[in-house]
């Protein structure tokens, strides 16, 4: 059987079933790079929800411990005690406790990828942990969350960078057309300041317009975690692995 190495530029845009393959889920700014970085303060877990309604329903069954974080049109959900902002997660806040999560995109993508033998959650800053983890598996889809149903740059760069790395490690790895576009995309600004080319996306831009252009920064922060994330559906769990 050959190695599988696939990109899908969008959830919608997953090539093929995925019970026998690992899933890797995108969301640079920022919902897998924030999960990242809770779990790495301390959260005792993180709970990710499609809706803001199923993410109140859920905070209030875990109790007065818990907290919720996320964000609509970038912004913190009313209520909520923190933002998408990985600055938010500090030991001091978020330490020892629940986290209830949801986003407009990255938590959408991580339930799309439900039906995964494993999925984990990818971010620039834990990219060397992450490749320890996928060492082994024999087919591997990287999932782009993108922004709003639209492919988004800080996303393909990533995956880009992902398997650039895969594919040096194992040669032998067949890959998807997007997969090969994401490297090409990766290897054109892999020597330059990747903070000013996560700056020039889509999303970049929203979050400087919004006066939030620090977290483009720390997002582009590579392997300043250690930590690697894996997501269980079952029991809509993250947990650090």
């Amino acid at each position: 059987m050959s190695m599988q190495l696939e990109v899908a530029l969008l959830p919608e845009l997953i090539e093929h079933p995925l019970p026998d393959r690992v899933a890797v889920v995108i969301d640079v700014l920022r919902a897998t790079t924030t999960l990242t970085q809770a779990l790495a303060a301390g959260a005792t877990s993180a709970h990710p929800h499609v809706s803001v309604e199923e993410a109140e329903a859920d905070l209030a069954r875990r109790g007065p411990e818990a907290r919720a974080g996320g964000e609509r049109k970038a912004l913190r959900i009313p209520g909520f005690h923190f933002s998408n902002s990985p600055a938010d997660y500090t030991p001091e806040s978020i330490g020892g406790r629940e986290l209830v999560f949801t986003t407009t995109n990255g938590t959408r993508a991580l339930h799309a990828c439900h039906l995964a033998q494993r999925i984990l959650l990818a971010a620039f800053t834990n990219l060397d942990a992450l490749l320890e983890h996928l060492a082994a598996p024999s087919a591997i889809t990287v999932v782009c969350s993108g922004i709003s149903g639209v492919v988004c740059r800080e996303d393909v760069l990533l995956a880009g960078a992902i398997c650039d790395r895969l594919v040096q490690q194992r040669p032998e790895m067949v890959c998807n057309d997007s997969a090969l576009l994401a490297m090409h995309a990766w290897r054109l600004v892999a020597n330059h300041e990747l903070a000013d080319e996560l700056a020039e996306s889509k999303g970049g831009r929203n979050l400087i317009s919004l006066g939030m252009g620090e977290d483009v920064r720390r997002c582009a922060l590579v392997n300043s975690q250690t930590l690697v994330a894996g997501f269980n559906p079952a029991t809509n769990t993250i947990l650090p692995l």
